[in-house]
């Protein structure tokens, strides 16, 4: 069994909550669907063998929305997205402090 959560986007109202709940509740090997509207995000069970996070997120696709991983199994997941921004702000942040270490002088 893996524990998946994602970030969920497109959710704006119950109907869309129920839809995408009831559409993986079909799928066989899911277990435990939960989507927390406020947080636009799902949680899930997955058996294994049965189906993969790919498969979820294309599920997920089919109908309408589109979903990013945040947690695989027992790992955290960063997008690729979040990566390099935090590589940019580190940047910006060492340059800055280059140049006014460079200005006292």
């Amino acid at each position: 069994m893996a524990n998946i959560k994602l970030a969920v986007s497109g959710i704006n109202c119950i109907n869309c909550v129920n839809k995408i709940t009831n559409t993986l509740n079909k799928l066989d090997g899911t277990n435990n669907v939960y989507i927390n509207f406020a947080e636009r995000t799902l949680e899930l069970t997955l058996e294994q063998n049965k189906l993969s996070t790919a498969d979820i997120i294309k599920t997920i696709k089919s109908i309408g929305y589109s979903a990013k991983i945040i947690t695989s199994g027992n790992k955290n997941v960063i997008d690729g997205g979040s990566s390099v921004l935090i590589i940019q702000a580190s940047i910006a942040i060492i340059s800055g402090l280059i140049f006014m270490f460079i200005g006292m002088f």
